[in-house]
């Protein structure tokens, strides 16, 4: 298990923690966040390759906050993938070994074992790195660190800077890598439908601090904060203002337990559904999204939201009411509505 004890470091005058975490052998761990949130920084200050100022990063009960990178057992994927221009993918592949004076066959044998787990790797092994697909020399900068002995794997944004097509297979594959790998993975990514989909738990930052740290349905569900539930809001999010008086909310008249008062409701585009009890809205604007779903903007009692809808044809005007509702208090989620009905 990594444990990370009150760590906290600097570069320029921006500061990271302190932050504690802990992440179990066999799990991925997906850090999150905005850009300049301090994702690539805590990754690099745990692999040594940045000094800390504070705290103490432990693994299996061992210290290993003062160990150089080397001794750390620590895979690092660089988002840049730094593969070595002058040598093939093999070359690339075995340099780690050839460095530890691995005898050749053995390495050999190393080499050609990786390629055949990194599927759709072994054709290309001899060519050079400015002759790869960019997911393929991914895939070798992952199989470079990899085929060395390690007890955790470092990645970062190794989703970034790949074409939609590309990045969707990666994702799965990568889900597949990462898990039969059984090892502690910490992986940076932007995306969070990506995180969502790759990881058992999801470690989300802003401004160098620690926001939440949960499974990542528990984050889109449950949000316990404004901030949580827009960036696990892929498709955004409607925030409007409305009031509470004798448990029912005055913008769609829904019952709710709160007290009296002024509070923010939001609720996702892919929330709201058409409903005989809704409140009446005129479709203002309209686009597919896919095979089966229109992309609206909705316009009722002077405000507009956007809405997902499964619809044969789309009306001028419809009855809408979102099927979940979160309710806010500052910054705070103070209630979950789910299975909303007017009464």
């Amino acid at each position: 298990m990594l444990k990370v004890i009150s760590l906290k470091t600097h570069i320029g005058d921006f500061v990271l923690g302190p932050l504690s975490f802990d992440a179990r052998d066999d799990e991925i761990v997906a850090v999150v966040g905005p850009s300049g949130s301090g994702k690539t920084l805590l990754l690099r200050s745990l692999a040594g390759l940045h000094p800390i100022d504070e705290g103490r990063i432990e693994y299996d009960g061992r210290d290993i906050t003062d160990l150089p990178p080397s001794k750390r057992r620590i895979a690092f994927v660089f988002q840049e993938e730094a593969l070595f221009p002058h040598m093939n993918t093999f070359g690339n592949l075995a340099f780690p070994l050839r460095i530890r004076k691995v005898p050749k066959e053995e390495t050999e044998a190393s080499v050609e074992k990786k390629a055949q787990e990194l599927d759709g790797l072994p054709e290309y092994l001899p060519k050079f790195p400015n002759a790869l697909p960019k997911g393929i020399r991914k895939l070798a900068s992952i199989g470079r660190e990899t085929i060395r002995e390690f007890d955790m794997i470092f990645l970062d944004e190794p989703l970034e800077h790949l074409d939609k097509q590309v990045r969707n297979l990666m994702r799965t594959f990568l889900k597949k890598l990462l898990s039969g790998m059984k090892k502690t993975v910490l992986i940076v990514i932007n995306d969070p439908t990506d995180a969502m989909a790759i990881a058992e738990r999801v470690l989300l930052m802003k401004d160098g601090k620690i926001v939440t740290y949960s499974p990542p349905m528990d984050l889109y569900n449950f949000p316990e904060d404004i901030f949580t539930l827009q960036y696990f809001s892929s498709k955004g999010l409607n925030v409007l203002k409305t009031r509470v008086e004798g448990e029912k909310e005055s913008v769609f008249g829904v019952k709710v337990s709160l007290e009296d008062g002024d509070y923010d409701i939001a609720f996702r585009p892919e929330d709201i559904v058409v409903s005989d009890n809704g409140v009446e809205a005129e479709v203002s604007f309209f686009a597919f999204l896919d095979s089966e779903r229109w992309l609206c903007e909705l316009c009722f009692e002077n405000t507009s939201v956007s809405a997902i809808l499964r619809l044969k044809g789309l009306p001028k005007r419809v009855k809408i009411l979102p099927k979940k509702m979160f309710f806010i208090k500052g910054e705070r989620v103070c209630k979950i509505l789910s299975n909303v009905s007017r009464n």
